[in-house]
């Protein structure tokens, strides 16, 4: 797993880390930045509801619920733009590990 990174990203005021970078999918750790958030917030994730959408869509949601949550965003990536170096993409390949 590749190293949590933190930058700067939309909407204002949060950053991202980056929990996981895998080959069809990102995990996106939100943080609220300037405020402070108590350490008690409760988890939440949000899964983007199609691969390939731009999670940017979502912003608004995540801008609402991060100050209250604890919130990862799960990115579907567009499965077309995969090189064949990354294997197939199947739910049924997936179920028999």
């Amino acid at each position: 797993m590749p190293e949590p990174s933190r930058q700067p990203t939309a909407p204002t005021g949060l950053a991202e880390e980056i929990i996981k970078d895998g080959a069809f999918e990102r995990v996106i750790r939100f943080h609220p930045t300037g405020i402070p958030v108590p350490a008690d917030r409760p988890r939440a994730l949000l899964i983007a509801p199609l691969s390939g959408v731009n999670p940017r869509l979502l912003y608004d949601m995540v801008a609402d619920l991060t100050p209250s949550t604890d919130l990862h965003l799960l990115e579907w990536r567009d499965a077309a733009d995969m090189p064949l170096e990354c294997g197939g993409f199947s739910l049924a390949r997936r179920r028999q590990r």
